[in-house]
């Protein structure tokens, strides 16, 4: 037999790992290489292979990317969407803006008039309490303010029950 020498090299972790997962001691290894080295075509066989290899995680790399931009890409415009929604909201008109603040008090003073069969606005006759003010306060709305946007929603709601009746 003939001798032999022992050689020590650090390796990454990754070439341990990639040697393990062959089933390839170090040994194995070198001597792959020493084999490759003495052949020139087989050398460059091998280039080609781990170029090939390189490309095919690069490529699934790739890929992941451009799945996580679409998703980007998507939240983007749902933000950019929500975003225009909000500078309308800022262009509106303040009286539409305590109409849409003031329509939880609206329906459950219209839900109420309708129980007591009255006008909206003369509940406080019938429920013993001054629900106008507190339904006003819960919805941060001046009892006035509530009353005008009362009477307007009232108007609109008794115009459209006219025609289709």
């Amino acid at each position: 037999m003939a001798k032999t020498k022992i050689v020590s090299a650090r390796i990454e972790p990754w070439v341990i790992e990639t040697l393990k997962n062959h089933g390839l001691t170090t040994r194995d290894a070198l001597e792959y290489v020493a084999e490759l080295l003495s052949s020139p075509d087989d050398l460059v066989w091998e280039q080609i292979r781990r170029h090939r290899v390189t490309i095919n995680k690069l490529e699934l790399e790739c890929e992941a990317i451009m799945g996580r931009t679409d998703e980007i890409l998507e939240e983007i415009k749902s933000k950019e969407s929500e975003i225009s929604k909000l500078e309308k909201r800022l262009k509106r008109n303040p009286e539409d803006m305590a109409f849409e603040k003031a329509g939880p008090a609206i329906a459950s003073i219209l839900k109420i008039a309708k129980r007591f069969n009255c006008e909206p606005w003369e509940i406080n006759r019938f429920t013993g309490h001054d629900t106008l003010t507190f339904q006003a306060n819960k919805v941060g709305l001046t009892k006035t303010t509530l009353e005008e946007l009362l009477k307007r929603e009232y108007e609109i709601k008794n115009s459209i029950s006219s025609t289709e009746g």
